[in-house]
């Protein structure tokens, strides 16, 4: 397999990934909000020579595409994208890593092809619940029209941290994180529409832990200690309906857990 950047061409955009050649097995990687595919790209060299990694740039993100900004990512849409790619690569059967909020496009991958998932490892995933922010960007509507207009008046944003942090119902460290990701217009662009495409990428518990189980999937689930994005509480439910499920803790944060995951991984055949 040809090492670096490739583009798979679909009607709904283009999905930009990078290739890391190493061993027989397959992974496919989808990084975190703001990232890009090379911020999976040390799991190459953690799980070689095991795995050939296919790291994948999220729409939004790096060089991936979307065509219609007003329609968003449907799980049927998803499927059809990623059989594409599998069928261009001759992809029987895979592993799937996913840090932040490519943990749903790790969970929308296992609802769509449960018989071909040999494994999955999820770093603090989104997509397990619905966070504050979530529901704020994209429901009701009087909301999402409100997180628009910040893309160009960015103040309103500013007015809002200003409130919310006034009224004490956000954690302090969560508060700061959206600051870092809204601070030019091109991540106000990026969150907005990152939120609003992805909306439909919602999942019920009972069905993927009836996915994890009934086809014997292991999962392993890793969580930085002092992470104030994605919380431990909105794991235990899932963690407590699977059979074979191992939940780690890594002493870091949000923003460096992949690299620390790496660490613990480097010398081990699996997860």
């Amino acid at each position: 397999m040809r090492p670096g950047n490739h583009q798979i061409e679909t009607d709904l955009g283009i999905l930009n990934h990078k290739v890391y050649p190493g061993g027989p097995k397959t992974l496919l990687a989808f990084h975190g909000f703001g990232q890009n595919a090379e911020a999976m790209g040390p799991l190459a060299q953690g799980l070689s020579p095991t795995y050939t990694l296919y790291s994948f740039d999220l729409f939004f993100h790096g060089s991936s595409t979307w065509k219609n900004t007003g329609r968003t990512l449907s799980k049927q849409d998803w499927t059809r994208i990623l059989s594409q790619v599998l069928l261009f690569y001759d992809i029987s059967s895979f592993t799937l890593a996913g840090f932040s909020l490519g943990g749903k496009l790790v969970l929308a991958t296992l609802e769509a092809f449960p018989t071909r998932v040999e494994r999955v490892l999820l770093m603090a995933p989104d997509g397990i619940d619905t966070s504050f922010w979530y529901n704020l960007a994209t429901y009701p509507p009087i909301f999402r029209q409100y997180f628009k207009s910040m893309i160009t008046k960015p103040q309103r944003f500013h007015n809002l941290m200003k409130a919310l942090k006034k009224l004490n119902i956000v954690d302090k460290g969560l508060t700061k994180f959206a600051e870092r990701q809204m601070n030019s217009n091109r991540k106000r662009y990026q969150v907005y529409y990152s939120w609003v495409v992805f909306k439909e990428l919602k999942f019920d518990l009972d069905q993927i832990a009836d996915i994890f189980n009934d086809h014997n999937i292991p999962v392993n689930i890793w969580m930085g200690k002092y992470d104030r994005v994605i919380k431990t509480r909105r794991l235990e439910k899932l963690v407590g309906k699977l059979e074979h499920c191992e939940l780690h803790f890594l002493d870091c944060g949000h923003n460096d857990l992949v690299i620390h995951v790496v660490q613990a991984l480097e010398g081990r055949n699996n997860f």
